[in-house]
């Protein structure tokens, strides 16, 4: 076999060798918790003060919400979009995931506010790489298995390789007079060193070359 299928060869079985890691899954979700809720209010020169409000939740890992309140003096908009794929073929909670995503944003702009809360908990059997964000009046806390790993607001990020443990994730945003975004990705430890593994391939062949 030449290098050039053989290469080609080393892609497939990453490829299917990364399948076979997500189909085993990389963690298991105790638990997810989100909602959007807020309320926004002005005084109409006919028809005197008026009041809107909203409030919706859910605890299951794929689901997405946007709700506002719109006024000509004042609005509330909070949106969540939480995605977790299924290692195994019909989903269940609590259960083994591959991965787990989220994004919150909420922003409200005169007598309003607007607020989004995303918590999760869930368990990794091996190392694994997160990745966390906020912007604005976006909060996150991360804890693990010995406490309170990392508390970021405003505008922070955080990524790290963190040890084997459960693992809780308390993210959300208040909004008043001002916006702000939460974010976070739990990935795949075994699947993203498989994919690492392609690069190291290509440089040995252009030294073979």
């Amino acid at each position: 076999m030449n290098m050039q299928g053989l290469t080609r060869a080393l892609c497939v079985l990453v490829g299917l060798a990364s399948c076979g890691s997500l189909a085993t899954g990389s963690i298991w979700i105790s638990s997810i918790s989100s909602a959007a809720f807020g309320n926004a209010s002005w005084v109409d020169p006919v028809a005197g003060p008026q009041t809107g409000s909203y409030y919706e939740s859910h605890d299951w890992p794929n689901w997405y919400v946007t709700r506002s309140v719109d006024w000509p003096t004042s609005w509330a908009h909070s949106e969540i979009q939480t995605e977790a794929d299924p290692s195994i073929p019909v989903a269940t909670m609590p259960g083994s995931y591959a991965y787990l995503k989220a994004v919150g944003r909420a922003s409200a702009w005169g007598d309003a506010e607007a607020y989004v809360s995303i918590n999760a908990t869930f368990q990794c059997t091996d190392f694994w790489d997160a990745r966390l964000m906020t912007t604005g009046l976006g909060s996150i806390q991360l804890h693990g298995p010995s406490g309170m790993i990392v508390w970021l607001t405003g505008d922070q990020s955080y990524a790290a390789t963190l040890a084997p443990g459960e693992y809780r994730i308390f993210a959300g945003v208040s909004a008043i007079a001002d916006s702000g975004s939460v974010s976070f990705t739990v990935p795949s430890a075994p699947t993203m060193l498989l994919l690492a593994a392609v690069p190291l391939g290509r440089r040995r062949r252009g030294v073979s070359g």
